[in-house]
């Protein structure tokens, strides 16, 4: 343990067990393994490493900044696609790191294409119907004409995302893939014929496989959660746990109100442990009064306001509790766990926001 005893373990075993069971599951399609956002909090560069180690030869991240601070922390052989991001002014950047972009509409084809004097690979991404970042299906003619005109652009991806993917059998992803296939077809009928198509993230890759094209983007799955919450049954491995241990073991009188506001008070007698974990952690203050930690095997409460720095966690029914306990936040101890999916129930959001939304200053520990 460091010095705030509080430490995010992530198991680099479930990791490559994860990936093992994506290759099955895609049938020998490619992976392009989504890094972004710190990989999912797990750390980028350890993941990154990882990934490659096992065979998968692009990685996804969300902006030049994440793809130049893999290439310089030594991520020198992976493919690096960047998702989306500013690219006005950082053609010299792209080139030097050798990454990837996806480019998103006319205007970002335009500012790269001005200053443009050599071969660039790119990927482009069409709008099916997320509305999110993406060319959409009426500007595809201009979309061709700005390629085909600028015979630097090398077209090598074209992709989409699907915005019910979670929904499983959902009409909308259908008529998106279709929206997709229109556009494939202009594409081809302009002289644009893309080596590698892709859509399928985890939850299509679990649900549509219609979707898969030449290469799949995992992220959560990489980390061991199923979007269906089914991770245990396909044999998915949770890759990160959350742990700590008290810094005071204290009494609360019977109608002694406790943290701030005064949002919880004892009924009884009782003993609380204050745990070195708050909403500066990630862990939110949305999960006051409403959550559990796990020690001895047993549930313990989390109690009052989640403050910056701290949480307070009964302990009354805990026998022989000391400071030298350890407190699982997130996975498992003894016969019980705790899941993201758990958590998310109680944060009333989605996995990926909790993975990510765990801070920098709680250390990473990686093992095997």
């Amino acid at each position: 343990m460091n010095k705030r005893n509080t430490e995010l373990f992530v198991d680099i075993n479930a990791i490559e067990n994860n990936i093992g069971i994506i290759k099955k599951i895609t049938s020998g399609k490619k992976i392009c393994a989504v890094v972004k956002a710190n990989a999912y909090g797990h750390g980028d560069v350890v993941v990154a490493n990882t990934l490659l180690k096992n065979n998968i030869e692009w990685l996804a991240v969300s902006s030049i900044e994440e793809g130049i601070s893999l290439r310089e922390q030594g991520i020198l052989n992976a493919r690096i696609l960047v998702m989306g991001g500013n690219y006005k002014d950082c053609l010299k950047e792209i080139i030097h790191y050798k990454l990837t972009p996806s480019l998103f509409s006319i205007d970002s084809l335009l500012s790269l294409a001005e200053r443009l004097n050599e071969e660039l690979l790119i990927h482009l991404k069409i709008d099916t119907g997320m509305s999110r970042l993406g060319v959409k299906l009426e500007d595809t003619s201009e979309l061709i004409r700005i390629v085909n005109s600028h015979k630097s652009f090398k077209v090598e991806g074209v992709f989409t995302h699907l915005a019910n993917a979670d929904l499983s059998n959902n009409e909308k992803n259908r008529v998106q893939l279709e929206t997709f296939e229109i556009v494939l077809a202009k594409l081809k009928q302009g002289g644009i014929i893309p080596s590698l198509i892709h859509t399928a993230n985890s939850a299509t890759i679990l649900t549509l496989d219609q979707s898969y094209f030449d290469m799949v983007r995992p992220g959560l799955l990489i980390y061991g959660v199923s979007p269906f919450g089914n991770g245990d049954e396909i044999g998915l491995k949770m890759s990160m746990s959350w742990h700590t241990k008290p810094l005071q073991i204290k009494k609360v009188n019977k109608g002694e109100r406790v943290s701030y506001e005064g949002s919880w008070q004892a009924e009884v007698d009782s003993l609380v442990a204050v745990l070195p974990v708050g909403y500066a952690d990630g862990y939110h203050r949305l999960l006051s009064n409403n959550a559990f930690t796990l020690v001895k095997g047993m549930h313990a409460p989390v109690i009052g306001n989640v403050c910056m720095d701290h949480i307070i966690v009964d302990v009354t029914k805990i026998p022989d509790i000391n400071c030298n306990d350890e407190f699982v936040l997130l996975g498992k101890q003894g016969e019980k766990e705790i899941t993201f999916e758990q958590i998310s129930e109680w944060f009333q959001t989605i996995p990926y926001e909790i993975m990510c939304a765990i801070s920098s200053r709680v250390p990473r520990v990686y093992s095997n």
